[in-house]
């Protein structure tokens, strides 16, 4: 993981999409303030936990980014300045808020969670991945709700194909 813009290989630098690991907010704020030097049209998303959420310097990264991946409990980071917010609301989904609109995403609530440690960050690189490769953003958060969910069932992602093949099964049963 880059902990400093100097730490990002300059192929990378160049790239149409930023997503922005949590971090202390300073180093995320000097790597946006590069990243927007060294590329002005970069689309940047971020995130945050809550030992940060509060701070001033984390809401002055949310107020510089173009997409903002927000928990609910998080309400003051709700009216930053980002175009595109993803209010994460933990098992029953996101809401992705853009242009004064709000399309809410449902996720199938999972009775028998195993691990949902990295089910946020599952959720947020699923969405920049697709968005950076066309998906409209509800497509995208849609997909990255399912891949999301299906990660809290087991430990860890090694069985994640697997639970692809089962979920498709599964919905085209439901069809």
């Amino acid at each position: 993981m880059a902990t400093k813009f100097g730490d990002i290989p300059k192929e990378y630098l160049s790239s149409n999409h930023f997503y922005i690991a949590t971090m202390p907010p300073t180093v995320q704020l000097d790597i946006i303030n590069k990243l927007r030097a060294y590329n002005p049209k970069v689309i940047i998303g971020v995130d945050t936990i809550e030992q940060y959420a509060e701070m001033e310097e984390t809401r002055k990264v949310f107020e510089l980014v173009d997409i903002a991946f927000i928990d609910k409990e998080f309400q003051e980071l709700l009216s930053c300045n980002a175009e595109i917010k993803i209010i994460k609301l933990g098992k029953t989904g996101c809401i992705l808020r853009q242009d004064g609109q709000d399309v809410r995403i449902y996720s199938r609530v999972i009775e028998d969670v195993v691990d949902k440690t990295g089910a946020g960050d599952c959720l947020n690189g699923v969405f920049m991945n697709l968005i950076a490769n066309g998906y409209s953003k509800e497509e995208a958060l849609k997909k990255a709700v399912e891949v999301a969910t299906m990660s809290i069932k087991d430990f860890g992602i090694f069985k994640i194909k697997e639970r692809i093949e089962l979920e498709k099964e599964y919905m085209e049963s439901r069809d």
